[in-house]
């Protein structure tokens, strides 16, 4: 089964924090994995801070799967003012996607859905691209996706 069928990415809102600690639970035990100094109350103030946009801006994104088990995160937010990014593309609005924390699944590619879903966020943002900061682990060898470029070392970016 390929991870598009399997894997369903859900936007994570600062009450969902505190609405449903098994999930910010499970998430934690993913994140914990990369980040082993974090602790738990490190980790809720984290998300509560990063889950606060109420206007679709920015936000924290788990990728789950069926059994809502996080198998992915990564924060985005939109960024209007100046950067490369923006002016290589020749866009002021960029979707960033960053803090990027994937389970190395045999198989899946969590990258893609990763992908996938920072796209559908930024065209609802009204964003022209969207730029991918891929995890230190990730960014030896790695190729950029279909459609993406390198913009800088673990930086990819696609014009939407």
């Amino acid at each position: 089964m390929s991870s598009m069928k399997l894997f369903s990415a859900r936007a994570v809102t600062a009450l969902d924090t505190v609405a449903d600690p098994t999930v910010t639970r499970r998430a934690f035990a993913l994140v914990s994995l990369s980040h082993p100094r974090l602790s738990y109350a490190g980790w809720v103030r984290f998300l509560r801070r990063a889950s606060r946009g109420s206007s679709g801006r920015s936000g924290v994104v788990f990728v789950e799967d069926p059994r809502g088990y996080p198998h992915a995160f990564f924060r985005y937010s939109v960024e209007a003012g100046a950067s490369l990014a923006a002016a290589e593309s020749g866009s002021g609005r960029v979707m960033r996607l960053s803090d990027l924390v994937v389970g190395e699944i045999p198989g899946s590619d969590l990258l893609t859905r990763i992908a996938e879903r920072g796209e559908e966020l930024a065209r609802a943002s009204g964003c022209a691209s969207l730029v991918i900061e891929l995890p230190r682990a990730m960014r030896l060898g790695a190729a950029p996706l279909p459609g993406y470029h390198t913009v800088a070392s673990g930086l990819m970016a696609k014009a939407l």
